[in-house]
C-alpha cells in the first residue's frame, strides 16, 4: 500500500512539473539551434538578380534611400548604372539583432563615390576600430573583410563613420557608397542571445497561460505551446534574423492578446454568458494575433498603408467628403470614399502617437480586430441555425487565415477590410433570421447595421445593396410560392428604403460627388465608367448575361457555396419549423455570394468576397462536423483537413509578408 502511494505521489509530482521540464528542453533546443552555422547576405539597395528591393532596410540606420530610383520606372535593375546601392550618412549603422555571442566575419563591398578617395572609420561594437581609405577612381570598388565580435546582448553592431561629402546640386550629407554586406559565423561554440531566449520564453509562456485560461478543459494549450517552441527552434536555426527582428514586436502583440484574453475571462465570470463564449473568444484573439503580427513584421511592406493613414487624418480634421481613384471596371475613376471605418476608429487615436506611423498602426490594429470579429459572426450564424458548438468552431476556425482577405491585408486596404467586417453585421442578422419578427428593436438594429454598411466603403455599398436586393427577391419568391418566408418583406423593404435614403441624403448627395458622377456621364473614358453602364452591367450580371459572366468559366468557390446550399437542405428536417427561417437565411448567404460574384467584372467594384468566403466557411464547418461524427477515421480526416486549411492560409500569409511590394 505504501509503495502504491509513493508511486502515485511521484507520478503526480512529475505531472505537475511537466511545464518546467518542457520549458527546460525548449531552452536547450534553442541553444542548440544557435550552433547551426549562420550566414546573412544583404544586397544593399536591391538585388538585381532576384529583382527585390528593401530587404536590407530593417538592418540599416543612417542610410539614404535605395538607388537608382525613378518615379516612372520601378524596374530598378534596368536603370543605370545597372546595379543597386545606398549612400551612407556620415554616421551609419548596420544592426543584426540576436545573432548570439561569438565571432563573425563581415564582408563589405564599398566605394568612395566621390572625385577622390576619402578615409573612413568602421567601428565594430564598443572596442575594435578599423580605419580604411577608400581608393580613388577608376578602381573605386573594393571588398573589405574583417572579424567582428557581437556585444553582450548577442547583437552585432557595425558602425560606419566617414567624412561628410556634399556634391554640387545635392543637399544631402553623404558618406560613401555601400553595395553589399555579407556576414557569416566563425566555426566554434556560439552562446545564445539570452535576451532573445527570454523574450521567446515570455511569448510562449504568456500565450500558454492565455490559452489555458480561455480553454481550461482541453489539452490544446500545452500542444500549442510545444508547437510554438519547436517552430522557434526551427527559425533560430535556419531563419534567425526573420525571428530576431520580430521578437520585441511579437512580445508586445502577445501582451495585448493576453490583456484581451483576461478581459474576456473576467467578462465570462461576471456576466451570464454561454459556455462556448471563451473558446470562441480564444479563436478571435488568435485571429487578431495572426493578422496584426504579420502586418507588424519589420520586413512587411504595404502600398496603401499611408494612403489610409492620410485619409484617417483628413477625417480627424473634419473632412469627410473626399474621393479616391478606384481602378475598377465597375465604376472606376474618382469615386466617393465613405469614412465609416475611419470614424469608428477615430476615438482610438488618443491611445497612440499623433504621427503617420501611429496612424498606420491604428489602422492596422483596428482593421485586424474588426476582421477577427467576423469569426464570432460566423459562429453565431451556425449556432442560430441549429448547428452545435463543434460545427460553429470548425466554421469560425476556417476564417482564421482567409486567403482572399490576406491579400487585402498585405496591400494595406484597411478601409475595404474594415468595411467588409462592419457590413457582415447586417449579413449575419439576416442569416440569423431576425428580419422576420415584428419587433421595433430588431428593426432598429437592422436599420443601424445596414446604414453603417452603406457608409463604410463604396465597393461594400454596392455589394451590400446587391445582397439586400437578392434577399428581398428570394423572400418575394418564397411568398409567391406560399412557402416559409425567411425574411419579412415589409420589414426588409422599410429598413432598406430608410437606410438607403439616409446614406444618399447624408453622404452620397454631397456636391463634390454629384459633380464627379455628372463628369463621368460626359467623359466616361477619362474619369470612369458612366453610371448607366454600371447599372446595366449589374442587371445583366444578376441574370447571368454579362460578358464577364459568359466568358468566365464557373467559379469553383461559387460552386462550393451552392453545395453548401444543398447541404443545409439535407440537414433541415421538415418538422423543425422553428429553425427553417434561420436555415433559409444561412443558405441565402451562400446564394447571394454566387449572384454577386457573377457581376464582378472588376477587382474593386463588387466586394463579392464579403459574402463568398464566410459562406464557404459555414459549408466547411458543417462538412467537418459531419466527418467528426464518423468515428476515428472521420476525426482523422476532419483534423487533417482543418490543418491543411490553416497551413495553406499561413503559408499564403508568410509569402505575402515576404514578397509583396519588395521591388
Amino acid at each position: 500500500m505504501r509503495n502504491t502511494l509513493l508511486r502515485a505521489t511521484a507520478m503526480k509530482s512529475l505531472f505537475s512539473s511537466w511545464r518546467l521540464t518542457v520549458a527546460s528542453l525548449a531552452v536547450l533546443l534553442w541553444a542548440l539551434a544557435y550552433q547551426v552555422p549562420f550566414a546573412l547576405h544583404l544586397a544593399i539597395g536591391g538585388d538585381t538578380t532576384l529583382q527585390r528591393r528593401d530587404d536590407d532596410a530593417p538592418f540599416l540606420s543612417g542610410f539614404h534611400g535605395s538607388e537608382p530610383y525613378s518615379s516612372t520606372n520601378w524596374r530598378f535593375w534596368e536603370l543605370p548604372p545597372g546595379y543597386a546601392y545606398r549612400w551612407t550618412k556620415p554616421e551609419a549603422r548596420i544592426s543584426v539583432p540576436g545573432l548570439g555571442q561569438g565571432a563573425f566575419v563581415v564582408s563589405l563591398l564599398a566605394q568612395s563615390g566621390r572625385g577622390s578617395g576619402a578615409p573612413t572609420q568602421w567601428t565594430i561594437g564598443d572596442s575594435l576600430v578599423y580605419g580604411f581609405a577608400l581608393p580613388e577612381p577608376p578602381a573605386d570598388l573594393r571588398r573589405y573583410h574583417f572579424l567582428a565580435e557581437s556585444d553582450a546582448r548577442g547583437d552585432l553592431q557595425v558602425l560606419l563613420n566617414s567624412r561628410i561629402y556634399r556634391p554640387p546640386g545635392d543637399v544631402r550629407e553623404l558618406g560613401f557608397v555601400l553595395r553589399d554586406v555579407q556576414i557569416r559565423s566563425v566555426q566554434g561554440w556560439v552562446l545564445p542571445a539570452w535576451w532573445q531566449l527570454a523574450s521567446l520564453a515570455f511569448i510562449i509562456g504568456l500565450s500558454y497561460r492565455t490559452a489555458a485560461m480561455l480553454l481550461p478543459r482541453i489539452r490544446a494549450p500545452g500542444l500549442f505551446a510545444i508547437g510554438m517552441a519547436l517552430a522557434a527552434a526551427y527559425l533560430l536555426a535556419f531563419y534567425r534574423t526573420a525571428l530576431t527582428l520580430f521578437t520585441p514586436t511579437l512580445a508586445g502583440v502577445t501582451l495585448v492578446c493576453g490583456v484581451l484574453g483576461l478581459a474576456c475571462w473576467a467578462l465570462r465570470h461576471r456576466v451570464a454568458l454561454p459556455a462556448h463564449f471563451l473558446p470562441l473568444a480564444a479563436l478571435v484573439i488568435l485571429a487578431f494575433a495572426l493578422r496584426l503580427g504579420g502586418m507588424l513584421h519589420p520586413q512587411a511592406m504595404f502600398s496603401d498603408a499611408r494612403f489610409n493613414a492620410n485619409n484617417f487624418l483628413q477625417v480627424g480634421l473634419g473632412e469627410i467628403f473626399f474621393t479616391a481613384g478606384l481602378p475598377s471596371d465597375a465604376g472606376g475613376g474618382q469615386a466617393p470614399y465613405p469614412p465609416g471605418v475611419y470614424v469608428l476608429l477615430l476615438p482610438l487615436q488618443l491611445l497612440l502617437p499623433n504621427s503617420i506611423d501611429g496612424r498606420v498602426l491604428l489602422m492596422q490594429s483596428g482593421t485586424a480586430l474588426l476582421d477577427s470579429l467576423v469569426l464570432a459572426l460566423i459562429a453565431a450564424t451556425m449556432l442560430r441555425a441549429g448547428f452545435g458548438i463543434r460545427a460553429a468552431t470548425f466554421a469560425a476556425a476556417c476564417y482564421l487565415l482567409p486567403t482572399p482577405l490576406l491579400e487585402s491585408f498585405s496591400i494595406g486596404e484597411y478601409a475595404n477590410i474594415g468595411g467588409q467586417a462592419l457590413a457582415m453585421i447586417f449579413v449575419t442578422l439576416l442569416a440569423c433570421g431576425v428580419a422576420a419578427p415584428h419587433s421595433r428593436a430588431v428593426l432598429r438594429s437592422l436599420l443601424l447595421a445596414l446604414t453603417i454598411g452603406l457608409l463604410v466603403h463604396s465597393g461594400v455599398t454596392l455589394s451590400l445593396g446587391l445582397f439586400t436586393a437578392a434577399a428581398w427577391g428570394i423572400a418575394a419568391f418564397c411568398a409567391l410560392r406560399r412557402r416559409g418566408v425567411p425574411f419579412g418583406i415589409v420589414q426588409l423593404t422599410l429598413v432598406a428604403a430608410l437606410a438607403l435614403s439616409f446614406a444618399l441624403a447624408a453622404y452620397y448627395s454631397a456636391p463634390i460627388f454629384l459633380e464627379t458622377i455628372a463628369a463621368r456621364g460626359e467623359r466616361p473614358v477619362a474619369v470612369g465608367t458612366a453610371p448607366q453602364r454600371v447599372l446595366a452591367d449589374s442587371a445583366l450580371g444578376l441574370i447571368g448575361l454579362s460578358k464577364a459572366a459568359l466568358a468566365r468559366p464557373p467559379d469553383p468557390a461559387a460552386a462550393g457555396a451552392c453545395k453548401h446550399r444543398r447541404a443545409n437542405t439535407a440537414v433541415a428536417p421538415a418538422q423543425r419549423r422553428k429553425r427553417s427561417t434561420t436555415l433559409h437565411a444561412a443558405r441565402l448567404v451562400a446564394w447571394a455570394a454566387v449572384l454577386v460574384s457573377t457581376t464582378n467584372s472588376g477587382r474593386q467594384g463588387v466586394r463579392w468576397i464579403l459574402f463568398l468566403y464566410p459562406a464557404l466557411c459555414i459549408a466547411a464547418g458543417y462538412a467537418l462536423d459531419a466527418l467528426w461524427r464518423r468515428g476515428v477515421l472521420g476525426r482523422s480526416v476532419a483534423g487533417l483537413a482543418m490543418a491543411a486549411i490553416l497551413v495553406h492560409g499561413l503559408m499564403i500569409w508568410i509569402t505575402q509578408i515576404r514578397d509583396y511590394f519588395h521591388i
